[in-house]
C-alpha cells in the first residue's frame, strides 16, 4: 500500500492526465507562483509573503523539476509523499512487529487519504477536482503519521526521529497543524507513550533542521514574523470559528465523543493512557485545527485513534454488549471522511468522461483541465455580460459584492478566468514579438501564475494569495518599492470584483507613475514609465 503511494502518481504523471475544473481552482495556481518565484532566487517568506509554510512549495518545486509537464493541483496534492511517506514506512516496519491488524488497518487509511487527492467537503453543487486547501490536507496527513507513530511505535529512539521529522514538516507546513500534532505530543508525554528519551531526540533533530535552515536562508525566523502579522491581524472570533470547526466535522465527533464517554464508563483503566482520552485528544486537536480552515481532509487523524481504541476494546473485560456498541460508534467515527471523500473522487472522475479539455493556447500544464459543455458556453456569456454592462459590475463593487455569493466556487469564473489569462498571455506575447523588454510581472487579484507562464520574475516581497481581506490589508515593508518598480501590472475587468478594487486602493500609492493602457478583451494593464514609449 505504501508503493502504491508512489507508485501511483508516477502512473498518473506518465499519462497526458486532464482533470475537471473545481471549486475555487486558482488556488493551485499559487503553487506554479512560488515554483517561479523559487526558481528566480526567491526565498518564502524572506522574499515574499505566502500564506502558509515554505515546505509545501518547495516540495512542488521539487516535483516539478522532475516532471515539468505534470498537472499542476495534482503535483501540489502529492509533493507531500516525499516526507511522509518514508516517514510511514518506518511507522509500518516498527509496528508491524507489535500487531499487523493494527498496522494494517491505519495503512490502509493513510494510503487511501494519500492517493486521493480530494478534500472531504464539496463546496460546490457540481463535482470537480478540488484546487483550494491542499496545504490543510497535507497538514491532517502529517498529523495522521505523528498519531500513528505515537499509538504504535516502540518506545525506542526510532519512534523520536518520526516524530522529529514530522513535526519539522508539520511547522514547515501549516503552524496550526504544528499546535494540532502538539496535544498528541503533549499528552503522549504525559502519559509515557513517548519516553523522554525519545522525546530529547526528537527535539533536537527538529532543532538542527530549523537552525541550519534559518542559518543559511533566514527562513525561519521570516515565517515567524509573518505569522505573528497574520494573528494580529486577524484576532477575535475563536470561540465562533471553534463552533465552526464543530459543526463542519460533527459526523465524526459526535460518534467519537460518545465511545469516549462509554469507554470512560465501561473500564477502569489504572493508568493515564487511556483510550477514551486519546479520542478526546484526537477531537480537541481536529477542531481546533479545522477551526482554523475551510475544506480539507477534516479528522482523518482520528482514525489511527479509534484503530487503537477499538483493539483495546476487543482485548479489554468489557461485556459484548459494550463491546458491540462502542465497535459500531468507532466505525461510524472512522467511515464519514473515508465515505465523503469516495463519493466526491468518484463523482468528479466520472464527470470527467463527458467533459471536454479547456481551450487555451498558452497556459502551459495549468490548462490541463476539463471543462462540461454547458460550462464553456456559460463562461463566453457571462464574460460578455460584464463586457456589455460595465456599470452593473462596477455597482457590485460601490457595495462592497461579488456579483454572485459564490463566486469563486462558480466553475464557470474558474474556467473564465483561466480563459482570461490565456488572452492576455497572448497578448503580452504578440508585445514581445514586437519589441517589449520586461522583466517583472503582477496580476492584481487573489493569484499570479503570470510570471510562470510568461517566464519573467515576479516582484519581491508582494505576497501569494493576495486576500485583501485577509492577506494583504496594508502595504509591508519593501513592497511599495518593489511595486513601483513593477514593469506591467495586470488588472482583471471580467470581472472587475470588490476584491481587485480593495487590492488596487491598497498597492495604488506604489503605482502612481503607471499608466493603464489596454491589453487584451478582459485586462488592461499598468505600465511602469520606462515601457511607455515602446507600448
Amino acid at each position: 500500500m505504501l508503493a502504491l503511494c508512489v507508485l501511483f502518481p508516477i502512473l498518473v504523471f506518465s499519462l497526458p492526465v486532464k482533470i475537471p475544473i473545481g471549486a475555487f481552482y486558482w488556488d493551485s495556481y499559487l503553487y506554479l507562483d512560488a515554483q517561479n518565484r523559487i526558481a528566480t532566487g526567491q526565498l518564502p517568506n524572506v522574499d515574499f509573503f505566502p500564506p502558509v509554510g515554505a515546505l509545501g512549495y518547495y516540495l512542488f518545486y521539487w516535483l516539478r523539476l522532475v516532471l515539468p509537464e505534470s498537472q499542476p493541483m495534482l503535483a501540489a496534492s502529492w509533493a507531500l509523499i516525499f516526507v511522509t511517506v518514508p516517514l510511514m514506512a518506518v511507522v509500518t516496519w516498527d509496528s508491524l512487529k507489535t500487531n499487523a491488524v493494527t498496522t494494517l488497518l491505519v495503512v490502509l487509511g493513510f494510503a487511501f487519504f494519500t492517493i486521493v487527492p480530494f478534500n472531504t467537503t464539496e463546496y460546490y453543487s457540481y463535482p470537480g477536482y478540488d484546487g483550494f486547501a491542499i496545504y490543510n490536507r497535507q497538514g491532517s496527513q502529517l498529523i495522521y503519521v505523528v498519531a500513528a507513530a505515537l499509538l504504535f511505535m516502540r518506545q525506542t529512539w526510532l519512534q523520536g526521529v518520526v516524530i522529529g521529522l514530522a513535526m519539522t514538516a508539520l511547522f514547515s507546513i501549516k503552524i496550526t497543524a504544528f499546535l494540532a500534532a502538539g496535544l498528541f505530543c503533549a499528552y503522549a508525554l504525559l502519559c509515557g507513550k513517548i519516553s523522554i528519551r525519545s522525546t530529547i531526540i526528537a527535539i533536537i533533530i527538529s532543532a538542527i533542521i530549523l537552525a541550519i535552515t534559518e542559518l543559511t536562508t533566514g527562513i525561519i525566523s521570516a515565517y515567524l514574523r509573518d505569522i505573528f502579522e497574520l494573528v494580529t491581524s486577524n484576532e477575535g472570533g475563536l470561540i465562533g470559528r471553534l463552533l465552526q470547526g464543530g459543526a463542519r466535522t460533527f459526523g465524526v465527533c459526535a460518534p467519537a465523543a460518545l465511545a469516549g464517554l462509554l469507554l470512560l464508563f465501561a473500564a477502569k483503566w489504572q493508568r493515564l493512557d487511556h483510550p477514551a482520552i486519546w479520542i478526546f485528544v484526537a477531537l480537541a486537536a481536529g477542531v481546533f485545527f479545522e477551526s482554523q480552515n475551510t475544506g480539507g481532509q477534516e479528522l482523518i487523524f482520528v482514525i489511527p485513534v479509534i484503530v487503537y481504541a477499538m483493539f483495546i476494546v476487543l482485548k479489554s473485560t468489557i461485556a459484548p454488549p459494550m463491546v458491540g456498541v462502542l465497535l459500531l460508534l468507532g466505525a461510524a467515527a472512522a467511515l464519514p471522511p473515508i465515505v465523503q471523500t469516495t463519493q466526491h473522487a468518484a463523482r468528479a472522475t466520472v464527470t470527467a468522461l463527458k467533459q471536454a479539455p479547456l481551450e487555451h493556447e498558452n497556459l502551459k500544464s495549468m490548462g490541463d483541465v476539463l471543462v462540461r459543455d454547458f460550462l464553456v458556453e456559460r463562461e463566453t456569456e457571462i464574460r460578455q455580460h460584464w463586457q456589455n454592462y460595465p456599470e452593473a459590475m462596477m455597482h457590485y463593487v460601490e457595495l462592497g459584492q461579488l456579483p454572485e455569493f459564490v463566486l469563486f466556487q462558480d466553475f464557470a469564473f474558474q474556467a473564465a478566468w483561466a480563459r482570461n489569462a490565456d488572452m492576455a498571455v497572448t497578448a503580452l506575447l504578440k508585445k514581445e514579438a514586437e519589441g517589449l523588454e520586461y522583466k517583472t510581472i503582477m496580476n492584481m487579484d487573489f493569484t499570479n501564475p503570470f510570471a510562470y507562464l510568461l517566464d519573467k520574475e515576479a516582484p519581491k516581497h508582494v505576497a501569494i494569495g493576495a486576500d485583501p481581506t485577509r492577506i494583504v490589508t496594508k502595504l509591508r515593508e519593501g513592497e511599495a518599492e518593489a511595486l513601483a518598480d513593477t514593469d506591467i501590472i495586470l488588472v482583471p475587468q471580467c470581472p472587475y470584483t470588490s476584491n481587485i478594487r480593495m487590492l488596487s486602493d491598497i498597492y495604488g500609492p506604489a503605482l502612481v507613475d503607471h499608466k493603464e493602457v489596454a491589453l487584451s478583451q478582459c485586462h488592461t494593464a499598468l505600465i511602469h514609465p520606462r515601457l511607455q514609449a515602446d507600448w
